[in-house]
């Protein structure tokens, strides 16, 4: 019987986008690890970030605190270095505010409003000394009082240093790398999601681009604008991103619908018509993509779970596994030939199965093993394509 049960747990984890390298934080000590094998007793590389952070200490002690720990590493670039993004994330960064019109209609507009360009400008901060205008500009705003901050870190991996000076953004919230297409990992994009929209910079040599900012498709923001005024919208954020795309889900005329974005492109992949009729019943929505990019599967949270062809958005299989059951979480794996589906019923115990996609018999489905379960351990787990991993309470990995 194993212990998923990671509730408290002081532990995070990430892991790089091409699944070789993994990064840990202990938000208690205040200390990065980062691994490039699973099990190992040894970091390659350790950092204690706390004074990086001490400004922000009197921060989450006030109303405005969640706090919560977003965590994010890079691929290995010119096989010397990564860049490790940490965000202390704030309620303030969570919360939305009422706005009376809307202008952006997807992303693929990238319509930038002016008070928006602004308060973006107004986050970012140069390479190790504060911007003094900008920082004057966010007192009179009274953001720097509530806003977290995300710090960048460049890190050499054969002796472990990390670069002085780490670029600093007066934002926080859930944060990725994606990587450009190219014959090197030279230039990468780093994305901070949070309730005021999406922010976007390039990293390079340790150096920063300008804070770009970019609303969410409008339905979305109607959907955050209404549902996340008082509390945080971070679970909802974090299961919105995977890999390299951004996905949202709504009800159209009583059909469930979800686009799924390209943050690589930040152009629309598709649209997908699920067929489900709306329910009162709300689950937290799971997304997985296979390692050849070729199908997702999708489950609202309960009873069901589809896959779908992400070229033409058709659905290729579907299971229901009944009433009163939570499906927590999935994965392809196998070379996209298996599913590894966990899932819980009212039961004290949840259950994790493998799906054979290529098998139509009716012995498609083996149990492996009962776990016990608590509902919110995916914080403490992080997912690729073809690749899960967890963090134990002890800071190894499973």
């Amino acid at each position: 019987m194993k212990s998923l049960e990671e509730k408290n747990s002081k532990w995070h984890i990430s892991i790089s986008s091409d699944g070789k390298y993994f990064l840990t934080i202990n938000h208690e000590t205040h200390e990065f690890n980062i691994y490039d094998k699973i099990n190992s007793d040894k970091p390659i590389n350790s950092y204690n970030f706390k004074e990086d952070f001490k400004n922000n200490q009197e921060l989450q002690s006030t109303e405005y605190a969640i706090p919560k720990w977003m965590l994010a590493i890079s691929n290995c670039i010119d096989q010397k270095f990564v860049f490790v993004a940490i965000s202390c994330v704030t309620k303030f960064d969570m919360l939305t505010e009422k706005s009376e019109k809307i202008e952006t209609e997807n992303l693929n507009n990238l319509l930038k409003e002016d008070n928006l360009l602004n308060s973006a400008e107004s986050f970012a901060i140069g390479i190790g000394d504060t911007n003094k205008d900008q920082e004057k500009q966010g007192q009179k705003n009274n953001i720097s009082k509530k806003s977290g901050i995300t710090i960048i870190y460049k890190v050499t991996l054969n002796d472990g240093k990390v670069h002085r000076n780490p670029i600093h953004y007066n934002t926080s919230g859930v944060v990725t790398f994606i990587h450009k297409e190219s014959t090197s990992n030279k230039i990468l994009n780093c994305f901070i999601f949070n309730a005021n929209g999406i922010y976007k910079f390039t990293c390079e040599n340790n150096s920063k681009d300008d804070l770009k900012h970019f609303n969410y498709p409008r339905r979305f923001m109607i959907e955050l604008n209404t549902l996340y005024k008082t509390k945080p919208c971070t679970s909802q954020l974090i299961n919105c991103v995977f890999d390299h795309y951004f996905y949202t889900v709504q009800y159209k005329e009583g059909i469930q619908v979800m686009q799924l974005y390209d943050l690589k492109t930040m152009q629309i992949q598709q649209n997908f018509n699920m067929h489900e009729e709306y329910s009162n019943i709300y689950g937290k929505p799971i997304l997985a993509i296979s390692k050849n990019r070729q199908m997702i599967a999708f489950s609202s949270g309960y009873r069901k779970l589809t896959l779908y062809l992400i070229e033409n958005g058709l659905e290729i299989a579907s299971n229901d596994f009944g009433k009163n059951v939570k499906i927590i979480d999935c994965q392809f794996e196998n070379s996209d030939s298996l599913m590894i589906i966990i899932k819980k019923s009212q039961k004290e115990y949840g259950e994790m199965l493998f799906w054979n996609l290529y098998d139509s018999s009716t012995n498609r489905f083996h149990y492996y093993n009962k776990l016990k379960i608590d509902d919110k351990f995916t914080l403490h787990i992080a997912r690729i394509p073809d690749k899960l991993v967890l963090v134990r309470n002890n800071g190894s990995i499973l």
